[in-house]
């Protein structure tokens, strides 16, 4: 009866004992492995290191230092490969004074009409006028009723205004400028601005006869008859220019990021911070909070 009782009991025992058994088989199999494949890495070193390179010379193959010849290819290869990478560059920054050389060169010119004195401008004008047949009478530069230069053709009296602007030309200027054409029994008027003429005097001068021309069209007059050292002088220095507007622009950006971080300041009888007081029939309008700063009496 008893060996009843003892069997389960050892049948338990010796599955316990195969699962160790087991396990160690494993352990020992996976570091018998690991010892192989790391002895068969460092045989595989040792050979590699010990080639020869092409020239015989052993251990020559994984270091170019062991053989003269290989050592003075590794450094001929060395140096073309670092005269290849200085040569690029090179081009790379030919290419890029090339590309600015040419922005430079197609804005020379218009940035030259933005910064000339007014009264050069008005000359220059004339002379582009005169290349294209007219006969030109320039006006005095104070007191000209607005006309800067009278031009004759084909029995026909056209008057010039010129405008060296970087704003915008708005309608009261054509409207003067017509007033100008009928006062001097001109036949017609031309408007040459740096500047834009804005929508609203375009659609007034529509139908009259003014001719507006603006800075792009006046830039390739000016190409075609003219060479560009005859129209900028040589001392005109665009990169003075171009920094100058652009540490102005930075300190725009600065004043307007440090506005930005100040409280406004209550504007007197208004009671509120930074607004106009609203008057009858803004009811639905938000109203900001009171400021704390005292009106000044």
């Amino acid at each position: 009866m008893i060996w009843y009782l003892l069997l389960p009991v050892a049948w338990w025992i010796w599955g316990w004992l195969g699962v160790v058994c087991t396990m160690v088989a494993l352990a020992l199999g996976s570091d018998c492995v690991s010892r192989i494949q790391k002895r068969g890495a460092a045989q595989a070193e040792a050979l590699r290191l010990a080639a020869p390179c092409v020239h015989a010379v052993k251990g020559g193959a994984a270091n170019a230092s062991l053989c003269p010849q290989c050592s003075a290819e590794l450094k001929r290869a060395q140096e073309k490969a670092a005269a290849e990478v200085r040569d690029q560059k090179e081009r790379e920054a030919a290419a890029l004074a090339r590309r600015r050389s040419e922005m430079l060169a197609r804005i020379r010119v218009p940035e030259y009409l933005t910064e000339v004195d007014p009264r050069a401008f008005e000359k220059l004008v004339c002379r582009l006028y005169e290349r294209l047949g007219y006969q030109v009478q320039i006006t005095r530069y104070v007191g000209d009723d607005g006309v800067d230069g009278y031009l004759r053709k084909a029995g026909d009296l056209i008057i010039l205004q010129c405008k060296r602007t970087k704003g915008c030309v708005g309608a009261p200027v054509l409207r003067d400028l017509y007033g100008a054409m009928h006062h001097h029994k001109a036949t017609g008027a031309i408007v040459v601005t740096t500047g834009k003429v804005s929508k609203q005097a375009r659609s007034w001068a529509k139908g009259k006869p003014i001719s507006i021309v603006e800075l792009p069209e006046l830039v390739g007059l000016l190409r075609q008859h003219f060479r560009e050292e005859d129209v900028v002088p040589e001392d005109f220095d665009i990169d003075a220019i171009s920094c100058a507007r652009a540490a102005e622009a930075h300190s725009v950006r600065s004043t307007v990021a440090r506005v930005g971080s100040w409280d406004v300041p209550a504007i007197p009888h208004a009671g509120t911070r930074g607004t106009i007081p609203q008057g009858p029939g803004a009811e639905g309008v938000a109203q900001p909070e009171r400021s704390s700063v005292p009106s000044p009496k």
